[in-house]
């Protein structure tokens, strides 16, 4: 039996920007923002993850990749860490021409190796303990305070000494 209704726009706008999309998944953009790039409605975007799974499939495959590059960043932010770069520096020379009695300014670029370190981030730290072991780091610390028994108050007056709810019984 033939389908009834206009037949899904998914293998020409979904496939044709596959690359497009996974850059805009990985790069943490919204659903929303995905589907007014593919010029689709939200409904629509909606409706292609409930009836096309490869596309669904796809989408939550790049959104784990991309969770996973900010799970190790913020894993080395939090451990602290290390890497090699190099650093350029353009050092002068004054150099003194014979011919024409004067003096020249030269130089060249200098190149070095080095490794930079980053030391651990007590913000990254807290982060990871707080969502890692909520009971024990957590802001906010529940006490109960259960009070049972008998509570006296003490009256105190101006005019005299002070005077418990004993007192004032009698």
């Amino acid at each position: 039996m033939a389908k009834i209704g206009r037949p899904s726009k998914i293998d020409k706008v979904f496939y044709e920007n596959e690359k497009q999309i996974q850059m805009m998944v990985e790069k943490g953009l919204s659903n929303t923002e995905i589907a007014d790039f593919l010029k689709i409605s939200e409904s629509t975007y909606y409706r292609w993850k409930d009836s096309h799974p490869e596309f669904w499939e796809a989408i939550k495959d790049w959104k784990l990749k991309a969770d996973k590059k900010i799970e190790t960043s913020l894993y080395e932010r939090a451990h602290g860490y290390s890497h090699e770069d190099s650093k350029a520096q353009w050092v002068e020379n004054d150099v003194f021409d014979p011919e024409s009695g004067e003096w020249k300014r030269t130089g060249r670029w200098e190149y070095a190796d080095l490794t930079k370190h980053y030391p651990p981030d007590p913000t990254s730290m807290i982060f990871w303990l707080k969502n890692r072991q909520p009971a024990k780091w957590r802001d906010k610390i529940e006490q109960d305070v259960n009070l049972m028994g008998e509570i006296t108050f003490k009256v105190i007056y101006d005019d005299g000494p002070a005077k418990s709810d004993e007192d004032n019984e009698e």
